[in-house]
């Protein structure tokens, strides 16, 4: 079941992105953002954005022991091209760092897959067994957009449907500097996608995995994944380091 952003006053390529970015949920929709998508707004005051701490340059990898990082919880994302390393800003993202721990503690992204990818923009990841088949979620999360966190490059956020509030499992890396996907960025009040992590090492995975061969892929209940990997590239488990 598809829900696709509704492309209102946008020019033809963006709206054709829009379209080619929509992706499953559980009961509804969760989708892939899209650069300048339209969004309900969240009903919570504006705040600007401001950038992850300067330290936790993703272009490079961070030495596990930097004091910028030293007392943030950590995560290894462990795939078949390699591991991946975030860092989870707990203090801006409570819910959504709460809400990972959560699925990473009960397994559910063991031998899971990235479903979208999008080279110079994201890949996503979190709802699909290595089989394609949707695996199930919790309850949706409270959204936590306005939290001053930027989606930039390296960053990890949560991926969901138009509704602010309906954030589950699956989550994204920013491939690039995706800005206008920050809260308030396409309006005021506008909301965003979650940022509650961010990649410490690990990014060059990251930039091999954007650039792996995509396509569109069946899934065994009929569906559609647009921006699939043609060959499955396997999240085969998440690990909690502390």
């Amino acid at each position: 079941m598809f829900q696709k952003f509704s492309p209102l006053f946008l020019p033809g390529s963006v709206a054709l992105l829009i379209l080619l970015l929509s992706a499953c949920g559980d009961k509804s929709s969760t989708t892939t953002p899209a650069p300048e998508d339209q969004q309900h707004q969240s009903g919570q005051a504006e705040k600007p954005a401001v950038e992850a701490p300067k330290k936790l340059e993703p272009t490079q990898d961070v030495a596990l022991d930097d004091p910028a990082i030293e007392n943030l919880a950590q995560a290894r994302i462990e795939t078949s091209f390699g591991d991946i390393t975030i860092v989870l800003f707990h203090e801006q993202s409570p819910i959504s760092v709460a809400n990972f721990t959560s699925y990473v503690e009960r397994r559910h992204y063991v031998r899971s897959v990235f479903h979208r990818i999008i080279p110079n923009f994201m890949i996503q990841g979190g709802g699909f067994s290595n089989f394609y088949e949707q695996r199930k979620t919790q309850a949706p999360i409270a959204y936590e957009g306005n939290n001053g966190l930027s989606n930039q490059r390296g960053t990890i956020a949560m991926a969901r449907t138009n509704d602010p509030n309906s954030a589950t499992a699956q989550w994204f890396i920013n491939h690039k500097d995706n800005i206008s996907l920050d809260h308030g960025t396409r309006g005021r009040n506008v909301a965003g996608y979650t940022v509650f992590g961010r990649v410490i090492s690990g990014m060059n995975i990251v930039d091999a995995i954007a650039n792996a061969e995509t396509g569109e892929v069946i899934t065994p209940a009929g569906q559609t994944l647009a921006n699939a990997p043609l060959k499955p590239i396997l999240i085969e488990k998440v690990v909690l380091i502390k």
